[in-house]
């Protein structure tokens, strides 16, 4: 059985296709400075490419790759924290990938999933302070769907959407303010809007009767008439965050289910309840 382990482990750094560097490990102990960078080249390079073809499922592809990143901790866990960091912020189509990477990681070093947690939280207050809010609403969703994979937990989540949704409230505030707001916030039920439901569902009916008051009460006609590309009483047009919430009531009608997003994590449901999910810092939203 060992030996069916150290052959598979071969195979995935061996392989190119498989995602892996083409240099083999470096037999180096950490003290050897020389061994450092080509290791960090080779975590890096199967972190950041975990997911693309491959002869094996993803799933095993993932399941090893946790496994070869957990004996690598001890000695490069701060490169790894911001190796994954990076992959959150630079490659969102595999949001999913990451985040169960991420959840296998944390059942196998509490800490070292808090560091992870607190960095990308950090990289959002950032994203928000700069306006970078195509950056923030990337990193939202990551945090989001890390409550699927037992990382991050359902309340905390809450807690940051109630955190966004408080601009809302905010006198004499811009609606353009609000509504960037509330549109990130909104980008990532889709990801947490199932487990929100199963876990907290109280709680996330209020949240969305709150977000339903805010759309209720806003006013585009101000600027939907620059807007439109037609003009048609059966079809009225929306603007972009209208469009979403729509989508968003939709798939809360469907109780959240959908078929196009990839979820490997489901694979890994019993593994993954043994992790313990962590909580994350307030200090959102930032200045106007």
């Amino acid at each position: 059985m060992a030996d069916r382990s150290r052959a598979k482990k071969k195979r995935f750094f061996d392989s190119h296709e498989d995602g892996g560097p083409e240099r083999k490990r470096s037999r180096s102990g950490p003290e050897d400075l020389n061994a450092a960078p080509v290791i960090e080249h080779r975590l890096q390079s199967l972190i950041t490419r975990v997911g693309e073809k491959s002869t094996s499922s993803l799933e095993s592809n993932l399941e090893t790759l946790a496994a070869v990143v957990e004996a690598d901790l001890p000695v490069y866990k701060p490169r790894i924290v911001e190796i994954i960091a990076d992959c959150a912020r630079s490659q969102p189509e595999k949001v999913c990938i990451y985040s169960t990477l991420l959840g296998l990681l944390n059942c196998r070093d509490f800490r070292f999933g808090g560091e992870c947690v607190e960095m990308i939280f950090n990289d959002l207050k950032q994203a928000f302070y700069h306006h970078n809010f195509a950056l923030a609403k990337i990193l939202t969703r990551f945090l989001a769907d890390l409550v699927n994979t037992h990382v991050i937990q359902p309340a905390a989540i809450l807690s940051l959407y109630d955190s966004l949704l408080s601009v809302t409230m905010e006198h004499h505030m811009p609606q353009a303010r609000s509504d960037v707001f509330v549109y990130t916030l909104l980008s990532s039920l889709p990801w947490s809007g199932h487990e929100l439901m199963e876990r907290k569902g109280r709680e996330f009916d209020r949240l969305l009767d709150d977000i339903d008051r805010y759309m209720r009460k806003r006013n585009i006609n101000k600027y939907m008439d620059c807007l439109k590309v037609w003009s048609s009483p059966s079809i009225p047009q929306e603007d972009s965050l209208d469009a979403l919430w729509g989508q968003i009531q939709n798939m809360k009608r469907s109780n959240w289910q959908e078929n196009f997003t990839i979820r490997p994590y489901l694979s890994f449901a019993a593994k993954l309840d043994d992790g313990l999910p962590h909580t994350l810092p307030q200090s959102l939203p930032v200045p106007a």
